[in-house]
């Protein structure tokens, strides 16, 4: 899975890059000004998000698989004062998309989020349940929420990362093959256009 990670603080990313390389994730990051991101209560607006998406597809297209978007604190706005970060049940014009801030661990902010990222994933390019691929009985709950007895995350997901890999690939080849379908689409649909343009001018011109 390649993310795309636009970063609108000055931590440094080397740690959170390795992380994901152990699951067989590449990070692709590009710095992002945050500044002026419109927040509606816990999180940016609708709109910011759908342009968000809008902007990703237009300069990567297919190239990236999900988006994060990492804020300075200074530009984190949510209403909630104990939210350090959130998955975005809808996708973006395509792109699975988390948020979260750059406070101390903020790394394990951002792979919890890539979690949900996951799951939803692959569920939507194979159709597959990842909970079950990997012999749990709720992906959530069992992944990314699980706590130890103090009631805390753990944020050790080595082990079901690692395991779900091959599904997430496959749902990355997936998608490529969706994108090459509506890429031959779209140049047919283009092509019938023109056809049927040159036509219209003929007749046009013969009347």
């Amino acid at each position: 899975m390649i993310v795309l990670l636009l970063n609108g603080s000055k931590s440094c990313t080397r740690a959170y890059k390795k992380r994901l390389a152990k699951w067989g994730d590449e990070v692709v990051e590009k710095k992002y000004d945050l500044s002026k991101v419109p927040w509606d209560g816990k999180s940016p607006s609708k709109e910011w998000l759908d342009a968000l998406g809008v902007a990703v597809y237009k300069e990567y297209q297919f190239a990236v698989d999900v988006v994060q978007v990492l804020f300075d604190k200074k530009d984190w706005k949510s209403s909630s004062k104990t939210l350090r970060g959130t998955h975005f049940g809808t996708p973006r014009n395509g792109y699975e998309l988390g948020i979260f801030w750059n406070r101390k661990g903020w790394e394990d902010t951002g792979a919890h989020e890539l979690g949900h990222t996951k799951d939803d994933f692959v569920y939507t390019y194979s159709g597959k349940n990842l909970g079950r691929l990997v012999g749990v009985n709720d992906w959530d709950e069992d992944v990314v929420h699980k706590k130890n007895k103090k009631g805390n995350y753990t944020y050790d997901y080595d082990t079901a990362f690692n395991a779900a890999q091959k599904w997430v690939d496959e749902a990355c080849r997936g998608r490529d093959t969706l994108a090459n379908q509506a890429a031959s689409l779209y140049k047919q649909i283009g092509y019938s256009l023109r056809v049927s343009l040159r036509k219209l001018t003929a007749n046009t011109k013969s009347l």
